[in-house]
């Protein structure tokens, strides 16, 4: 990238020595090592190079369906967008109002351990039904094995990953 796409001006590159905090996922706990953000000379506008969002994303919901506790409202709103779903239509499927949804993603409402299973379940079937899985058995085996251990506190964790090259933009 040589000119920012705001002023014109001319673009440097760096990589920070911390971890870039990734709040454009909607999560506040989400950090991410070795990203080159492009500073511009002239008006300062900073842009993060990252090619591959969809893929980021993909990582970060897979580690939220690892996660030992129950997720908290962003999490879960997180995997619900993720999977392209509306509140009012995941609603109708957990059998809960539009604005239970909303409580638990705002924070309102805690997010029962059984509604925690089923968003992480539906998720899971998800990744079936867009071909990321293909093997349905698979999911089985992770739901018997890891559901029983999930706490039933809701707890945010920093996640941290390490920007893969496939996660990079093309120079």
């Amino acid at each position: 990238m040589e000119r920012c796409p705001t002023c014109g001006g001319k673009m440097q590159d760096r990589t920070p020595a911390k971890p870039y905090h990734y709040t454009e996922s909607g999560l506040k706990n989400v950090y991410l090592e070795g990203v080159t953000i492009w500073r511009c000379s002239a008006c300062e506008e900073e842009l993060i190079e990252l090619g591959n969002v969809p893929g980021l994303h993909a990582q970060i919901a897979e580690l939220l369906l690892q996660k030992p506790f129950i997720l908290t409202g962003s999490e879960f709103r997180f995997l619900r967008k993720e999977m392209r779903m509306k509140a009012k239509d995941l609603a109708t499927v957990l059998g809960v109002t539009p604005t239970t949804v909303s409580r638990w993603e705002t924070g309102e409402e805690r997010l029962g351990v059984a509604n925690d299973r089923l968003i992480r379940s539906l998720y899971f079937f998800w990744l079936v039904e867009q071909g990321k899985i293909v093997d349905p058995k698979s999911i089985l085996d992770r739901v018997a094995t890891q559901f029983p251990t999930i706490k039933a506190t809701p707890k945010a964790f920093p996640i941290r990953l390490p920007v893969k090259p496939e996660l990079a933009a093309a120079r």
